[in-house]
């Protein structure tokens, strides 16, 4: 390291020495690298990743088998009424959780308590969850108090799946924005996130899994769902009870903002005495001190926006006076303009901005592919490949039912790792169209593939989780790219497209389980149309907004893709 011998011109320029090294180097030189962003140890941080496995595991279930349930297993009223019923409680569920997103965002951004902004709301929607979960895959309780009516048994389980939602919602809001006040590092909040994600893929692996033993050693049809709920809900309510009992919102978050006070101070300090590298500053003001920023970006953390945005800037303009690039000046003025661009993008502006429509749609029809293929498939593989015929007891689930899901599910997890890579080879427009042949080519396949040659499916089923994870994470990398540019708002945005998706999701199914009775329903040929041709209209909706939206095809310095 030296410091101002090479560099003599330079510290005539600014009055000051100027310190040249690497990032690495310099952080340790001048004391930053021991500087904690944080209060959080290891079980704080595997106490976060644990926070939402209660959620992904009761998802997993309710996507996979509530219909083939509510159908099959416990049908509501008459067998030709049962499928209407299914897609009753089905929509009713999808709006419960579309309509209590944005109202838990909102209030939990407003008001505060003595447990915090967001915990409170984590414990409403445990105890909501555990309590409701319990009763949605059971024969009807109700109906043991009161006559065993179709108006009872709908009332029950409409009742259950929506209080579900409803506390489902209260969890995932409340778990996801606590991540900017437990840090302000951006490495320690990508690795929170990454290791929720990392539990999201154990979750529903382990139901698939859990499933795949039980549909092999209980013979009971009704038994083996009943033990895959109730053992679902008793892990996933351990890993709750853990996160509970590790994260203390209010004692990380007073910490962190005065680590974050004292990592300021430091840094302001020493850039009055040297001039920093452009490529120190780059590090530490976009990644290390982004706390405000970061925090206001989606009306999270305690601080005043106002104040915030005035300490930033100055700390901004203090760095910038004792750099020696007027042009890297000039390129932060611009930078602080843009971000107040973005932070004065009122909610309601978006409603004049046909990105917004163009990438709803983009949204909403990649969630339309995936859900609605999830939510038929084990009617298709019963009605029209015949998987499990050969059973003589009633009661038997095939284990093709796991294994399928799972294979699906496996596939489009090991892609998503790879995706950053195919952008970057062929861009974001081109990897959605590989995945909309790809859908063209498997509805070709479901419409022809007969039982005979049923074994084929296990191969589709790998093909089917490519063409999810080419379609679903592209769809979200537009949709970041977008909000990004005009952030302070972003919050709406996410939230109008997910209530967009859930009602498109729930209306679709409803219809689908609605439009026929059940001996139309049990016709292979409607299943097998329904299976094959709704997915590729979502995927087919979803193209026109990709073609028309006008965002940029790809960014080396975007986000990775995002797993589901």
């Amino acid at each position: 390291m030296t410091l101002g011998n090479d560099t003599s011109e330079k510290k005539a320029e600014s009055g000051k020495p100027y310190l040249e090294s690497t990032n690495e180097g310099l952080k340790d030189a001048l004391g930053l690298a021991d500087l904690k962003l944080d209060a959080l140890s290891k079980m704080h941080i595997y106490g976060y990743g644990l926070g939402h496995f209660l959620n992904d595991l009761c998802a997993a279930c309710w996507f996979n088998y509530l219909l083939y349930y509510l159908k099959s297993v416990q049908p509501i009223g008459s067998p030709e009424e049962a499928g209407t019923y299914a897609g009753i409680v089905l929509l009713a569920g999808q709006l419960a959780d579309g309509i209590f997103t944005p109202i838990v965002g909102y209030f939990s951004d407003k008001f505060d308590t003595r447990c915090g902004k967001r915990m409170p709301w984590y414990y409403f929607g445990f105890v909501t969850v555990v309590i409701s979960f319990y009763f949605i895959f059971i024969p009807c309780q109700f109906c043991k108090w009161f006559e065993d009516t179709t108006a009872v048994r709908l009332f029950y389980y409409v009742t259950f799946p929506s209080l579900f939602n409803v506390g489902w919602a209260a969890c995932q809001v409340s778990h996801m924005s606590l991540v900017p006040s437990l840090t302000i590092s951006r490495v320690r909040r990508d690795v929170l996130n990454n290791l929720r994600n990392t539990f999201t893929f154990v979750a529903n692996l382990w139901v698939l899994l859990f499933a795949f033993f039980l549909f092999a050693a209980v013979e009971d049809k009704g038994l083996k769902f009943q033990i895959l709920s109730q053992g679902t809900l008793l892990l996933g309510a351990l890993a709750s009870i853990f996160f509970m009992w590790t994260i203390r919102e209010k004692e990380l978050t007073r910490a962190c903002r005065k680590l974050a006070k004292e990592y300021k101070m430091e840094y302001s300090k020493i850039a009055s005495q040297v001039s920093l590298p452009k490529s120190l500053l780059d590090t530490q003001e976009n990644e290390d001190m982004k706390l405000s920023g970061d925090e206001s970006q989606f009306g999270l953390g305690n601080r005043d926006p106002e104040e915030a945005r005035e300490k930033e800037n100055q700390l901004t303009a203090n760095l910038l006076e004792n750099s020696d690039d007027a042009q890297q000046t000039r390129e932060r003025k611009q930078s602080r303009a843009s971000s107040a661009r973005s932070e004065a993008f009122a909610w309601y502006s978006w409603f004049y901005e046909w990105q917004f429509y163009a990438y709803g749609l983009v949204y909403m029809g990649a969630r339309v592919y995936c859900n609605v293929t999830t939510s038929l498939l084990l009617f298709y593989l019963n009605t029209v490949l015949m998987f499990g015929s050969d059973k003589q007891d009633d009661n038997d689930i095939p284990v093709t039912f796991a294994i399928i899901p799972m294979l699906i599910y496996l596939s489009s997890s090991i892609l998503t790792i790879k995706l950053k890579t195919i952008y970057q080879k062929i861009g974001r427009k081109k990897t959605y169209a590989v995945g909309a042949l790809l859908v063209f080519g498997l509805s070709v396949a479901m419409i022809f593939l007969q039982p005979g040659v049923n074994f084929l499916m296990f191969g589709f089923a790998v093909l089917i989780g490519f063409a999810q994870s080419l379609i679903l994470n592209t769809a979200v990398a537009y949709i970041s790219e977008v909000v990004g540019q005009k952030g302070g708002s972003g919050a709406f945005v996410y939230g109008f497209y997910s209530l967009l998706e859930k009602v498109a999701c729930g209306l679709l199914l409803f219809f689908i389980m609605h439009l026929r009775d059940v001996d139309d329903f049990a016709n292979s040929e409607y299943v097998r149309w329904c299976f094959a041709i709704t997915p590729l209209l979502g995927v087919a909706i979803a193209w026109i907004g990709v073609q028309t939206g006008g965002a940029s095809d790809y960014d080396d310095n975007a986000g990775d893709a995002v797993g589901f």
